[in-house]
């Protein structure tokens, strides 16, 4: 999806207040999300690919991301994951980098919300060391 078929979704206030830059995150994230059925930042390929694209950081691809469940073109749903049983013991940065546990998946409206984590393309399998990850109410 480009930035003018994008522009044409939102409500003509919203989409007056938006940069061209803004409409190019908002476009590829959509794109992405209906390819792929969903966009969280706890997804490597989609962080990935956007900072390849966009250059941009995890936290400005967060922000726009609710931005764009509050202009009504995607739906946000809260999931909550246990940790890696060790993770629980492992803080800081020294040690790499660690999976939230209480994260937002993000998905067009009305499509359904994919359980599975995804890492880099590939779908991760829990085993019976860890729980899939549950909805939580908001």
């Amino acid at each position: 999806m480009n930035a003018d078929t994008l522009k044409q979704r939102l409500e003509k206030e919203v989409a007056a207040k938006l940069t061209g830059r803004t409409l190019e995150i908002w476009a590829f994230c959509y794109s992405y999300i209906y390819e792929h059925g969903f966009a969280d930042v706890r997804d490597r390929a989609f962080v990935l690919e956007a900072k390849a694209r966009l250059r941009c950081c995890t936290h400005l691809l967060m922000r726009h991301l609710l931005r764009m469940h509050r202009a009504g073109l995607l739906a946000r749903h809260i999931l909550h994951a246990k940790p890696h049983p060790v993770a629980q013991f492992i803080r800081g940065p020294e040690f790499g980098e660690y999976d939230p546990t209480r994260f937002a998946r993000y998905t067009l409206p009305g499509m359904a919300l994919p359980l599975c984590l995804q890492r880099a393309g590939q779908e991760r399998l829990w085993g019976a060391a860890h729980d899939p990850p549950k909805r939580v109410r908001e």
